[in-house]
C-alpha cells in the first residue's frame, strides 16, 4: 500500500493532538516538543494507515487504556501498539476488558522484572496498581511462598468477583493452578 507524505504529516497532527489532550490529564501543561517525538508521531501515522485504521486517536485512546500514562514512544512500538489496539477494539465485551486489564498489569510486571527491581517487595506493596489475583499468580510462577499465602484470600474474592479476568489470567498462565484456600 502506497501512503502519501501528505497523509502521514496529517494522519501525524491528529495523533499528536489526541496524545497530548489525553496526556495532560496525568500531566498539566505537557508538551512534547523534540525532533524525536515528531518521528514517532509521524511512525505512529505510518503505523495507523498501513493498518487501515479509521481513527488514530482510537489508536491513542488504546494505548491510554492499557497503560494508563504511557510515554509517546508506546506509539511506534508496531507490534504492542498494534495488540493493544486490537484489544481496545475487542473491549465491547467482558472478555475484550479482562484482557486489557491483565495486559497492562503485566506489561507493568515484565518491565520491573526487566529493569531488576525486586519482584517479591513490588508484589507486597499495596500501592501498586495489580489485582490482588494477579499478585497471587506472579508469587506463585516466582514461588514466593509467602506472598501467596498472604493474598490468597483477597485473589480469590478478586476471582469472584471478576470472573472474566481470572479466566484470562488462566489462559496467559496455564501452568499454575485455580487461586484455592489451602
Amino acid at each position: 500500500m502506497d501512503i502519501c507524505e501528505g497523509d502521514i504529516k496529517q494522519t501525524a497532527r491528529v495523533i499528536r493532538k489526541a496524545f497530548v489532550q489525553r496526556k495532560r490529564m496525568y500531566e498539566p501543561g505537557y508538551s512534547p516538543k523534540s525532533a524525536r517525538h515528531k518521528r514517532i508521531w509521524e511512525k505512529a501515522a505510518r503505523i495507523c494507515l498501513a493498518a487501515d485504521i479509521p481513527d488514530p486517536e482510537e489508536f491513542v485512546e488504546a494505548q491510554f487504556r492499557a497503560l494508563r500514562n504511557p510515554y509517546p514512544n508506546v506509539l511506534s512500538n508496531q507490534h504492542q501498539a498494534m495488540q493493544r489496539y486490537k484489544i481496545y477494539k475487542e473491549s465491547a465485551s467482558d472478555q475484550g476488558r479482562a484482557k486489557i486489564i491483565v495486559a497492562s498489569q503485566l506489561e507493568n510486571i515484565l518491565g520491573r522484572a526487566k529493569s531488576g527491581l525486586d519482584m517479591r517487595s513490588y508484589l507486597l506493596d499495596p500501592l501498586e496498581s495489580i489485582s490482588p489475583l494477579m499478585r497471587w499468580t506472579i508469587a506463585m510462577v516466582f514461588e514466593y511462598t509467602d506472598v501467596v499465602e498472604s493474598t490468597v484470600t483477597a485473589a480469590i474474592d478478586y476471582a469472584k468477583k471478576n470472573p472474566d479476568v481470572a479466566a484470562v489470567i488462566k489462559e496467559r498462565f496455564p501452568g499454575v493452578p485455580p487461586c484455592q484456600q489451602v
